[in-house]
């Protein structure tokens, strides 16, 4: 007798309790995944964000240096010379030139790095960077300053 008061005390969960429950955990994955892909998406492109501005930084100090040392003019400045850098995870060619939109970080990840990843030009609010199969490129002006005589 007592081992049956003891069975029926025992209750689990009922079978409408447990699809509730699967239904709930349901919507909050459908809801979580899609916004852990945009996460990825975003990581990826701050990641190159970052690595155009260091290029751009290093362009624009090295024009310093360039000016400093009397080889550039803020009209003139290695007209067209590029080097190579690495940029974090990124190989990058930098242009040098004067004018408007001279200058050049050009980004290249690998073989359909961009395409494989989803990423556009579309994914990047600054509308000087461009996508181009698997280059991304931003350009910068960066000439205009006059030395100081002293």
């Amino acid at each position: 007798m007592e081992k049956k008061k003891l069975m029926k005390s025992q209750g689990g969960f009922t079978l409408i309790e447990l699809i509730a429950v699967l239904v709930i955990l349901g919507i909050l994955a459908a809801v979580a995944v899609p916004r852990f892909f945009d996460f990825q998406t975003e990581a990826r492109v701050s990641a190159i964000e970052s690595a155009l501005g260091t290029g751009g930084s290093q362009l624009a100090m090295q024009y310093a240096r360039d000016l400093l040392d009397n080889e550039a003019t803020a009209d003139t400045w290695r007209d067209g010379d590029s080097e190579t850098y690495q940029l974090g995870d990124f190989t990058a060619a930098l242009t040098y030139e004067c004018g408007a939109g001279g200058a050049e970080v050009l980004i290249t990840a690998g073989p359909g790095w961009f395409a494989n990843h989803g990423l556009s030009g579309d994914d990047f609010d600054d509308t000087n960077i461009s996508v181009d199969g698997d280059n991304v490129t931003k350009a910068f002006t960066i000439c205009g300053i006059e030395p100081i005589d002293g």
